[in-house]
């Protein structure tokens, strides 16, 4: 758009966010940390860490509520948990209605407040899966670049993320994430399903985010920034 507006192409640069890795080094294993956060242990996580809304547009914890209703019907002997870690806590109410419109029992989620920043690695690294599943909106799509996104991959935890040209500049279906249609509720719960039914799959997946995500650390986004103004 910059460029269609008669900026020079060689006068912008696209800067993402970024992560600290030292602040995603977690010890404890993921027995031990659902036990320290009081989740249950022998249950599938599907996780959703960060705030629930951006100026107040939804993130995808709506999409997330409904595909429920597939994870649960996949797994009637043991139904996986969705925890949605970051509030507001109002929006919480809607969020039940939704799941009561969709039959999906309240038992299968959970959602808490914000936690303290150095507290989010533990519940990241608690799941199975971690979701961005956002909705498309041109700002979703085109002008967001989320934290959680190299906070998650700096985890190791496998990552399902709707497929939008913002998260698609990071991430790489079957590479180093799954990525489906956003607003899909179907495809949203086939690709988590996935990872749960194919442990090597998430494995590699999450493996390779981490190797990936060294790429975008702060002290690189710095210094990639600071050439490419001298440079000019």
């Amino acid at each position: 758009m910059f460029v269609e507006n008669g900026f020079p192409e060689a006068k912008i640069l696209v800067a993402h966010d970024a992560v600290d890795l030292d602040e995603f080094v977690v010890s404890e294993s993921k027995i031990e940390l659902r036990e320290k956060l009081d989740l249950p242990v022998e249950k599938s996580i599907v996780g959703y860490i960060g705030r629930f809304q951006t100026m107040g547009m939804e993130k995808g914890v709506p999409e997330l509520v409904k595909s429920m209703k597939h994870l649960v019907a996949n797994n009637p002997e043991n139904p996986p948990l969705l925890l949605c870690v970051g509030g507001p806590m109002e929006l919480v109410d809607n969020y039940l209605r939704t799941a009561d419109e969709y039959g999906v029992s309240h038992e299968h989620m959970k959602f808490l407040d914000r936690v303290p920043n150095n507290e989010v690695k533990y519940w990241q690294k608690a799941c199975d899966v971690v979701a961005i599943p956002f909705p498309w909106s041109q700002h979703m799509a085109y002008y967001c670049s989320p934290m959680k996104l190299f906070e998650y991959m700096a985890s190791g935890v496998p990552i399902v993320a709707s497929d939008l040209p913002s998260l698609g500049e990071i991430l790489t279906s079957n590479k180093n994430a799954l990525l489906s249609e956003a607003g899909n509720v179907d495809k949203l719960a086939d690709s988590i399903q996935s990872l749960l039914d194919k442990p090597e799959l998430s494995t590699e997946l999450g493996k390779q985010a981490r190797e990936d995500v060294q790429e975008y650390t702060w002290d690189k986004r710095a210094q990639n920034i600071l050439t490419f103004i001298e440079g000019l």
